[in-house]
Order: structure tokens, then sequence, then C-alpha cells
């Protein structure tokens, strides 16, 4: 059986796929940063209240400087990473690519177009190392930062029901992460 999709790497595409792959990433390192920030505030108003009661400062300038870089270091990695990534995905889009995917028993096809390039890779599906999905895409998994995007309303021949159905006769169960 054979099934073809064809799926448009559109802004919200972009976006939707960076938001699900770094989804574990940001709550890890949000709550690492929060802790962090979190301390050192806390290092701070002790340090003040020390002040008020015993009228010596604990900290040095050093310290205070340092806690004050690592509190904007953090604002930015928090607030930074997704104006990063709307640029990128705004550039991403611009290239206009549309993939045509053909599913088959061993393998798989992408033929992608864009406005700088046309190419047709063949993948087997030993490749991919993960299978993932959100409400609208199909996220394969080739490598830790990069994936084959399907979209679920993309389908031209055989369904969303066919597809599941194919991924879980020739991908091992362990990489397989959908519904």
């Amino acid at each position: 059986m054979q099934i073809n999709n064809q799926t448009a790497y559109t802004y919200d595409c972009i976006i939707e796929f960076n938001r699900h792959y770094r989804r574990k990433a940001n709550l890890i390192l949000n709550i690492i940063l929060g802790a962090c920030s979190g301390i050192l505030l806390l290092c701070l108003l002790l340090s003040g209240l020390f002040f008020l009661i015993d009228g010596e400062f604990m900290l040095d300038f050093t310290s205070v400087a340092y806690s004050i870089i690592i509190i904007a270091l953090s604002m930015v990695f928090i607030f930074g990473n997704p104006v990063l990534i709307k640029h990128v995905a705004r550039k991403q889009a611009a290239l206009n690519t549309v993939s045509t995917y053909r599913f088959t028993e061993d393998h798989f096809e992408d033929s992608s177009e864009s406005t700088v390039k046309t190419e047709l890779v063949k993948c087997k599906y030993d490749a991919i190392i993960k299978v993932t999905e959100s409400e609208q895409y199909f996220y394969l998994c080739i490598n830790p930062r990069a994936a084959h995007i399907v979209a679920k309303n993309g389908f031209t021949e055989g369904s969303e029901q066919d597809f599941r159905d194919l991924l879980r006769t020739v991908i091992e169960a362990k990489k397989l992460h959908i519904k």
C-alpha cells in the first residue's frame, strides 16, 4: 500500500514544530533558570535583611554584579529564544517549501520544492529515531534536531489512520510516540 501526503512548510507549521520539539527542553531550562534566579534573589534579600539588622553588608560589589548579570542572562534566555525562533520561522516560511511524501512498505520519499531548490530524498525507516505527533502534524525525527513534518490534513492517497497503521508496522514500538 502506498500513502501520499503533501505538506507546506508555512510559518505556523514551523512554529508548531519548534514549540513541540523544544517543549521539554524549554521546561527544564525555565525550571533551572527560575531556581537559580530565585536563589540569587533570596541571597540578595537575606543580605539586605542582615544589613538592616547588623548594619554590615554581607555581599561585596562583585557578588551583587554577578547576581545581576546571571538574572539578566536568564531573562535573555527565557524571552530571547521565542524571538529568535519566530525570526528563523519567518525566513524558512519565505522559501515556500512544499514537501510531497510517498510512503511505501520499505522506505519513504520526500520530494521538496522551494524558491531556491528542488530535492528528492529517499529514506529507509531505520533512519528514523523517533516519531511524535501534535494536533496537526506527525514528526518523523531523523536526528535529534531535524524531522520530516507530515501534515495530518495533507494526505492525497490514504488517510491519517492508514499512515498510523503503516508506522506501527515499519517502525519499532519504542520509537513511536503516537496515539
